[in-house]
């Protein structure tokens, strides 16, 4: 009797789980259309929302060698904030319909931002500040070429990486 009301329970667990194997298939071609569209379709609004925040928040702590690892800390966040959001804007294309070099150069400068954001992100897990501080460099030097490729009517800013500058309000 125990054997069987074993078997029982065992396969009605076995049941239960179908579903759940069941739900768990690959997404279909309509939903993963739908999870690689973008949130925001505004680039303007996707910069401002993400890039500008998390690279306002990394300038301060690019200036000296971190002397805490609270300071490492927030440069392995905001770097890889920036890396992750460099690997978006693969997704997105350029928003000047006047410039057709701006649509020509969006997807090597989107892959630099990316590179460069994550050669600052594996410096600062190893707590190479000049290394880090190049990543910086070259990241913020990949951002500019983007905005200076974008400009037509109403330009994105130009980054100043260790001065004052427009992103810093």
């Amino acid at each position: 009797m125990k054997v069987s009301f074993f078997v029982g329970q065992v396969l009605v667990f076995g049941l239960l789980q179908v579903p759940a194997v069941v739900g768990a298939t690959e997404p279909t071609a309509e939903q993963d259309e739908a999870n690689k569209k973008p949130v925001e379709d505004s680039i303007s609004l996707h910069m401002s929302y993400l890039f500008a925040p998390s690279y306002r928040r990394l300038k301060p702590v690019m200036l000296a060698e971190p002397k805490d690892a609270s300071d490492w800390g927030r440069m392995r966040s905001e770097a890889l904030l920036l890396a992750e959001g460099g690997g978006s804007l693969l997704r997105r294309r350029s928003s000047n319909a006047f410039n057709p070099k701006a649509k020509q150069n969006w997807p090597e400068n989107s892959i630099a931002v990316k590179k460069h954001a994550t050669a600052l992100y594996r410096a600062a897990k190893e707590k190479d500040f000049a290394a880090a501080k190049r990543g910086y460099l070259l990241m913020t030097a990949s951002c500019n070429a983007c905005h200076q490729s974008e400009v037509s009517i109403g330009s994105p800013p130009i980054l100043t990486p260790l001065g004052h500058g427009i992103t810093d309000k």
